[in-house]
């Protein structure tokens, strides 16, 4: 089925009705913005990152080339690891408001197919794949 692959919003406490945030089985990975945005990448594969606003927005590219669903939302903005053959890729953080973008770090460690990437609230550690978690410092 063409749907299968799109994004549905399900309420937490498994109450209410399931909302579809994407069609034409655009998207892959997906998070939610504290500010109401959808970032998801298209394909479960290395990928452009997009973003929608919710309910009903018109997606847009974020972030050009993002490794396999590398990406998450803290406080300060868009965590994510771009498309890179280092085995300690380097980590990222975009200021979605003013589009700047950091260079936090690396990730030690071999990297060869990230499936993920957390933000801790306070937006000082991240947890992936081969470790249990880095402080970025």
């Amino acid at each position: 089925q063409a749907d299968t692959r799109d994004i549905w919003r399900v309420p937490a406490d498994g109450g209410g009705t399931p909302e579809r945030l994407t069609h034409g089985a655009a998207g892959a990975f997906a998070c939610e913005s504290a500010d109401g945005r959808l970032l998801f990448q298209p394909e479960d594969a290395d990928s452009p990152l997009m973003t929608m606003a919710l309910p009903s927005g018109q997606a847009r590219q974020l972030i050009a080339r993002v490794k396999n669903s590398a990406f998450g939302v803290g406080p300060r903005g868009v965590y994510y690891v771009p498309c890179d053959q280092s085995p300690d890729p380097p980590v990222y953080l975009l200021d979605p408001r003013t589009g700047r973008n950091a260079r936090l770090g690396t990730l030690d460690g071999l990297w060869p197919r990230p499936l993920g990437l957390s933000v801790s609230p306070d937006g000082n550690t991240i947890v992936y794949p081969g470790r249990c978690s880095h402080v970025l410092t």
